[in-house]
């Protein structure tokens, strides 16, 4: 999650945030074009797959089950995707912040 907000910043400062050519592409585009939706489905899948990878690491003695961890694993695409829209929206590096440990602890919470 870092390192997609480290690209995200323009040039390290809070209020020059790229936007996210994924997110702005759905946003503007959507369902439009059934190209674009198989495209957008490549993305949503690459990004999900690299957060399973990361959430499928043991923590400590434990592990996520399979079915935990894709359904993570799409709540952090959902949620990296909710962050760069508000930090190009303009808020706060603090808020950023705020929300990127909530998603990160969220993802780690484990199961029940």
């Amino acid at each position: 999650m870092d390192g997609i907000l480290a690209v995200a910043r323009a040039d390290g400062r809070a209020a020059n945030w790229r936007g996210c050519f994924f997110g702005n592409t759905a946003l503007e585009l959507g369902s439009s074009d059934p190209d674009v939706v198989k495209r957008l489905r490549i993305g949503v899948d690459t990004l999900r797959s690299l957060f399973e990878a990361a959430l499928s690491r043991p923590a400590g003695s434990s592990r996520l089950s399979d079915v935990f961890v894709r359904q993570r694993a799409l709540q952090c695409v959902a949620n990296i995707q909710g962050i760069l829209l508000l930090a190009k929206s303009g808020v706060s590096d603090a808020e950023i912040t705020k929300m990127r440990d909530a998603m990160v602890a969220s993802a780690l919470k484990r199961e029940k």
